[in-house]
């Protein structure tokens, strides 16, 4: 009897060991899934988050990249990513990559999209624009690209434009609503891009350009001088998506290197003493923007300008090798008086656009295409 009874207890012992054996592999087995399953979860939500963390930047700067792969700490995980320019299905588009690691649990997310850059105005899609008569005179006046051989360097005037004196260059296009003049030896339209063979010059409809009054935006300015103004030496401004705005009351005199993107409004005339350069230029956008309700000029020699520019009155360029980078519109005459005035042209910046209603970035960019590994 005694015997019987201890072989059932051990038999009992024995068959609750198995269960509890089995029971305790089932509940880890249950417990490795659950955790697998929320790495994976994990790791997809950071790599997605990186992506997002992206298109924002994007959304503010359409010239971020990041070319060589960069780490980042993020949600208790890391991540990995790339932001490069990439021709997929037939499109020129950004390729932003993610690899996300949880706990030795990785995925991976690519992601395209494209820039929506805000529509940048008709008057500012020119080189050169002129309301009236535009007239380049002096040998060796050029109009041509910012080393960049995709942009045409093209020009308009609303009336007459006048290409006189030797030795001049145009990489782009030359209309104009009235007609044209061509006197000297050596002058060559020649524009960069020209597929269907148009016509170099050739006459065009008129191209609006707005009234502008700086002092109707006096209220929007970061820094405000009632009086004449003169800015010379190191010109600390703003960043690309807020860039500062500062309104001149009287005449401005500037010179001297500009760190930063700004906008100057000025209600009396622009007079340009020196070298107006930025400290770091960028290879696409300007960072500088010269706005007058009167005249822009230009009376000393060998001076280097960057800047988009438009003035309601005149923009005068009076002595000789004067370089612009950048653009030149007035609502009446433009006139480079001397030899060797070029304008190097450089694509206007639509950051610094905000006086006429354009605002730069395009905001939330879109995923067009998707891939998770």
């Amino acid at each position: 009897m005694g015997k019987a009874i201890l072989i059932i207890l051990l038999s009992s012992g024995l068959m609750f060991s198995i269960v509890s054996l089995n029971t305790n592999k089932i509940l880890e087995q249950a417990t490795s899934k659950a955790v697998d399953h929320h790495s994976k979860i994990r790791a997809r939500n950071i790599a997605n988050s990186m992506v997002g963390i992206v298109l924002s930047k994007l959304s503010d700067d359409n010239d971020y990249r990041v070319s060589s792969i960069v780490s980042k700490n993020l949600l208790d995980g890391l991540v990995k990513y790339k932001v490069t320019d990439k021709n997929f299905a037939g499109e020129d588009l950004i390729q932003i990559s993610a690899d996300a690691e949880y706990f030795g649990t990785t995925h991976k997310v690519i992601a395209y999209t494209k820039p929506d850059p805000p529509e940048v105005p008709p008057f500012f899609d020119y080189a050169l624009l002129a309301g009236d008569k535009l007239t380049v005179n002096g040998e060796g006046s050029d109009v041509v690209d910012d080393n960049n051989p995709l942009w045409n360097a093209s020009t308009h005037s609303n009336g007459d434009t006048y290409l006189n004196g030797d030795n001049f260059l145009q990489e782009g296009f030359a209309t104009y609503t009235k007609g044209i003049t061509i006197d000297g030896n050596n002058i060559t339209i020649a524009p960069n891009q020209n597929p269907d063979g148009d016509p170099v010059h050739y006459s065009a409809p008129e191209v609006t350009i707005p009234n502008f009054s700086a002092a109707s935006h006096k209220n929007d300015a970061d820094e405000v001088y009632d009086g004449d103004k003169t800015f010379s030496g190191n010109i600390t401004l703003g960043t690309k998506t807020n860039p500062k705005i500062i309104y001149v009351g009287g005449k401005l005199f500037i010179s001297g290197t500009v760190s930063g993107y700004g906008i100057f409004l000025v209600q009396d005339d622009i007079e340009i003493k020196g070298d107006l350069v930025a400290q770091t230029p960028h290879p696409i956008d300007n960072k500088l923007a010269l706005y007058t309700s009167k005249k822009l000029m230009v009376n000393d020699p060998n001076v280097e300008l960057h800047a988009q520019i438009l003035a309601m009155d005149e923009i005068n360029i009076n002595e000789k090798n004067v370089e612009i980078h950048g653009t030149a519109t007035s609502k009446k005459n433009l006139t480079f008086n001397i030899m060797g005035s070029k304008l190097f042209y450089k694509p206007a910046n639509a950051n610094l656009m905000e006086p006429f209603g354009v605002t730069g970035g395009g905001g939330r960019l879109a995923i067009l295409y998707y891939n998770e590994q």
